[in-house]
């Protein structure tokens, strides 16, 4: 959570998250304050300059750590580098996280 206590790993602009992620939130989250998505996409200063400096450099491949599991989390299009470091497990996608936010079509990541 950034100091407005908003979960910046579900708040990208993807093209689902007016329409799903308060309903995720909910749902699936069960109003976890620590999960909360916040009232608008793409709204908080964090998430705007990643989206900006993405539209700027047009990277090849984002890789995000965020989780302590040993393993690469994948959660965009099912495409991916190959990679014997760590394994490759789909742990969720969310209304509102980068991987789906790859999935504007933009990127070749």
């Amino acid at each position: 959570m950034n100091t407005n206590r908003i979960d910046l790993n579900r708040k990208f602009p993807t093209k689902d998250w007016r329409e799903l992620g308060r309903k995720h939130w909910r749902d699936h989250q069960k109003s976890d304050p620590r999960r909360f998505s916040g009232h608008s996409p793409g709204s908080e200063p964090e998430v705007k300059c990643l989206v900006e400096y993405i539209d700027n450099f047009r990277p090849h491949l984002i890789v995000s750590l965020h989780t302590p599991y040993g393993l690469f989390d994948f959660d965009g299009l099912n495409r991916h580098p190959i990679s014997k470091l760590l394994p490759w497990k789909r742990l969720g996608t969310y209304p509102g996280s980068l991987g789906r936010w790859d999935e504007r079509g933009e990127y070749q990541f």
